[in-house]
């Protein structure tokens, strides 16, 4: 069974072991519950990630200024 979850993850038909297990078992598929503000910290870390190190600093500089950091 293991294996199948496994197989359902990598070939992108799930993309949690619940979603693979369900799949697996022929039940309906569980959709994940991901809070907005989880989405949102994600997009972000995405997009920081990719941003330049000057970039970087700017928004950090940013941040300290509004009094975040």
């Amino acid at each position: 069974m293991q294996r199948a979850i496994a197989e359902k993850i990598a070939a992108g038909e799930a993309s949690s072991v619940a979603q693979g297990a369900a799949l697996v078992a022929g039940e309906p598929e569980v959709e994940e519950l991901i809070s907005p503000v989880v989405k949102q910290v994600n997009k972000m870390w995405s997009s920081w990630e990719k941003m330049e190190d000057e970039a970087k600093q700017q928004f950090i500089m940013k941040l300290k200024g509004e009094g975040f950091i």
